[in-house]
């Protein structure tokens, strides 16, 4: 029984968790066709191997593979899974092997066709049988689990950015072979232009000069790639994605320089190879610098993309005659609190209503008419091909009834006594009728999800179609909101009320003083006790691991020492074939295969421990990373984004995010 098809409004938990790990896997596979496909030096190969990435994905994912099926698990326990995985795999190929040479039938039955003994992939259904299994759970502690749920909700939003900037380009590239968009067109419309500004003010203008600031500003560079030598960063990029974080004064250059090497290892080891997917990715920079404006010390942490990324380069492809200079002019905007962060977390007297008044602006010039010919052009586009499939649809399924309806006809026209002779006769000469089929679309979701997806479509649409008619319709507009207090912007708007605030923000929460110094307080100390836990769990580890060392050193003595003569020659010179390999794969010398050495089998209990210390030195870099950045750096002074001429900088004051962590646990011993 199909519970999608009666057309339940809800889904069991198991089979809603069935359906989130089929989706999930079905959409990494997708992206990792995509990404290799897009990749110069494996097209060929990947075009020869589709077939099975379809139904695979890389093993490297399956740590993101659990997040998204609603899961958060360490990369030591994904390895263990792997483990756990290919040896039932390996048993049920010995168990089909077996059916086969002793059943006769066997040859009636398919077989999937995956290798078990492949380490590089992990496929869908051996995957998900284990998934759903009675497989060892892993239990993270709160701290370890919410920072790898940080880092996927990162890896996430990535990679959406990135499938939208894919659609983006299809339909464009789609609206310029079509001729909708032409370099005469964009010629014509980039006089008109439209100036928008609005200025908001929550309580009174005065004390805002002290407290926290952002200011938003979009310039041109004239000559990008001196200014990116300048900076410090690699040569041979297009653009960068840069923060800039304060170093506190009289800093040894000791400690600075210790925590460049631990902010180097912890993006090499958690995002380095998440970066690299992109095929625009160059590499990443972690340095001390001192600041070209302000000459403040700092550490810089940028991120650098190749040529291709350049926001000129990108609307080149499309051959419109279109820069971004055309689309964005000008742009700026400011935000200013009449409080810094220090005293609206700490302060025991503050008020969220009363205390804190702000004002904020935005004024930007934009190509209007170019924006909402391309935001036109795309609608009507999306609009087109939907009619064209629900025009295809009714085709295939007006083509189905008709052969049906033909075959009926000839199953029982005979058989009827009230039909005529001439209707027998047309009948009897219909010698073959073939029915094509009209396959419904797959029910795979239930009632509510799908009308909730309509509706959230219907929505979308209507606010893509206002912002495009806003910009047709609107030349310049000059807002201006003024409210008396907090409380007056959060909840004198019915649609800001309904729309903007979480439900836990009540009135009471706003008018309560301290409110927000007290929840502050709870955090840090649940932070503080978190760090306090991981510390004791890392040197227990630290322990552990010298007493299995010891174990491993005699228990590998005691190998040694019932081999023969002969024997332990070789293994001796098989160990000096393995270093001599490893040094030349570190010179970036291809050995073609010469000294390849056959590894020795791992026991569980070795591979588990040597999971589990993996783990922990990861954990421990992070908790010293955090030691070290709590005792060196201050603040974040500014984020900048420049695509080639184009820098957006975001210029921030008083953002002293550092100086607002709780301290690191004492008396501990490392």
């Amino acid at each position: 029984l199909d519970l999608v098809r009666i057309k339940l409004k809800v889904l069991p938990k198991r089979l809603e968790d069935w359906r989130t790990l089929t989706f999930a896997f079905t959409k990494i596979a997708k992206e990792n066709i995509n990404n290799n496909n897009n990749a110069d030096d494996n097209n060929n190969k990947n075009k020869m191997n589709q077939d099975k990435h379809l139904m695979s994905i890389p093993v490297e994912e399956m740590q993101y593979l659990a997040y998204c099926s609603g899961e958060i698990i360490s990369q030591s326990h994904c390895k263990w899974l792997h483990l756990l995985n290919s040896r039932h795999n390996l048993v049920l190929r010995d168990i089909l092997d077996h059916y086969k040479k002793h059943n006769r039938f066997s040859k009636h039955i398919v077989f999937q066709k995956y290798n078990p003994m492949d380490n590089e992939n992990i496929y869908y259904q051996p995957f998900s049988a284990l998934w759903f299994s009675n497989r060892p759970k892993q239990i993270l502690r709160t701290l370890h689990s919410k920072i790898l749920e940080y880092r996927f909700h990162f890896i996430k939003y990535y990679r959406l950015l990135d499938e939208y900037v894919g659609i983006f380009c299809n339909k464009m590239n789609r609206l310029a072979e079509r001729g909708y968009l032409i370099p005469m067109i964009i010629a014509r419309e980039k006089g008109e232009q439209g100036r928008y500004a609005m200025n908001l003010q929550v309580g009174e203008q005065e004390g805002l000069d002290d407290g926290f600031s952002a200011n938003i500003s979009l310039t041109r560079i004239p000559n990008a790639s001196r200014c990116f030598a300048e900076m410090g960063l690699s040569p041979g990029i297009g653009s960068v994605v840069f923060t800039d974080l304060l170093i506190r004064p009289d800093t040894p250059d000791a400690k600075i320089n210790d925590l460049v090497v631990k902010l180097n290892m912890l993006l090499e080891s958690n995002y380095q190879e998440e970066f690299s997917r992109h095929p625009t990715f160059h590499s990443f920079k972690v340095y001390p610098w001192t600041h070209e404006t302000d000459d403040l010390s700092i550490i810089r942490v940028a991120f650098m993309f190749r040529p291709a990324s350049n926001v000129d380069v990108f609307l080149k492809k499309f051959e419109i005659g279109l820069k971004f200079i055309d689309i964005i002019p000008e742009f700026s905007a400011s935000f200013q609190l009449s409080t810094t962060l220090n005293t609206i977390l700490e302060s025991k007297k503050f008020t969220l209503s009363s205390d804190l008044n702000c004002i904020g602006n935005i004024n930007t010039t934009v190509a209007r008419r170019i924006i909402y010919k391309i935001l036109e052009e795309i609608l009507y586009l999306y609009e087109t091909e939907q009619s064209e499939s629900r025009i295809e649809t009714r085709e295939r399924q007006g083509g189905f009834q008709s052969a049906l309806f033909r075959s009926k006809q000839a199953m029982f026209g005979n058989s009827k006594k009230n039909k005529s002779n001439e209707m027998n006769k047309k009948n009897d000469k219909i010698s073959e009728i073939s029915v094509t089929g009209f396959n419904e679309e797959n029910r795979d979701k239930p009632d509510a999800q799908i009308s909730q997806e309509k509706y959230d479509k219907k929505i979308l649409n209507f606010i893509l179609w206002s912002i495009t008619m806003f910009f047709k319709t609107t030349k310049a507009t000059n807002s201006e909101y003024c409210f008396n207090n907090f409380s007056e912007f959060l909840y004198g708007n019915r649609w800001v009320r309904k729309n903007m605030i979480p439900k836990w923000l009540t009135k009471d929460i706003l008018e309560e003083p301290g409110y927000i110094a007290q929840v502050w307080k709870r955090n840090s100390e649940w932070i503080t006790l978190n760090l306090q836990k991981h510390w004791l769990r890392v040197n227990n580890n630290i322990k552990s691991e010298q007493i299995w060392k010891e174990q491993e050193e005699k228990a590998h003595q005691d190998k040694l020492n019932k081999m023969s003569k002969k024997e332990r020659a070789k293994y001796a010179f098989m160990l000096e074939k393995k270093a001599l390999a490893e040094k030349l794969k570190v010179l970036g010398i291809d050995s073609g295969g010469a000294l390849e050495v056959e590894e020795e089998a791992i026991d569980n209990v070795t591979f588990l421990r040597r999971n589990k210390a993996q783990q922990m030195n990861s954990e421990k870099l992070l908790l010293e990373t955090y030691e070290s950045s709590c005792g060196v750096l201050f603040g974040i002074h500014d984020i900048t984004i420049q695509c080639g001429i184009h820098r957006l900088a975001i210029s921030l004051q008083g953002a002293d995010v550092f100086d607002l962590l709780p301290d690191p646990p004492p008396n501990i011993v490392k």
